[in-house]
């Protein structure tokens, strides 16, 4: 199975200390390359950046932009990045292929500062994911909310955590 995880990296020389995400992303691709059903697991970056050059953090794992992969992968777990919704909608147009959100944020009191703050929200919310993981402590605040938004199956998966960072 080909298992493509979304980031969101400007340059390759970007630090992987910006963010909690990055580092999220890592252990997942991590923990998915030492499984014993010997997934191919690449990085999809959501900006067009050249790796041929790339920072240490990234030894080992193959990273592409996500529009000259995304459509050999099996499953898509969008993550560290944001994909729009018109490539998400051509890569679903394939039945077999699976989409899943991964969310480690408290994306629901993001939404009201949104509205409340700034006088509305810019997201657009893809409904087509095939489920929605969110990890366990954002399951009370959570869980509903993404379940009536994106109109999936949420569940709540274990936090992955590495001492390599």
């Amino acid at each position: 199975m080909k298992i493509g995880i979304t980031l969101g990296l400007k340059t390759n020389d970007e630090s992987i200390w910006t963010n909690g995400i990055k580092q999220n992303v890592l252990m997942l691709v991590d923990i998915l390359k030492r499984s014993k059903k010997n997934y191919e697991v690449c990085i999809l970056n959501i900006f067009d950046v050249d790796f041929t050059k790339k920072p240490k953090y990234l030894d080992g794992i193959d990273i592409f932009f996500y529009e000259n992969k995304m459509m050999e992968m099996d499953l898509i777990i969008s993550m560290g990045g944001q994909l729009h919704n018109k490539d998400l909608k051509k890569f679903k147009e394939n039945k077999d292929k699976r989409l899943v959100s991964y969310k480690c944020g408290n994306d629901y009191v993001l939404t009201m500062e949104s509205i409340l703050f700034k006088g509305g929200t810019n997201n657009e919310y893809f409904s087509e994911f095939d489920e929605l993981w969110y990890v366990p402590q954002q399951d009370e605040v959570n869980k509903d909310y993404y379940s009536t938004l994106y109109r999936t199956k949420s569940l709540k998966v274990p936090f992955i955590w590495s001492p390599k960072f």
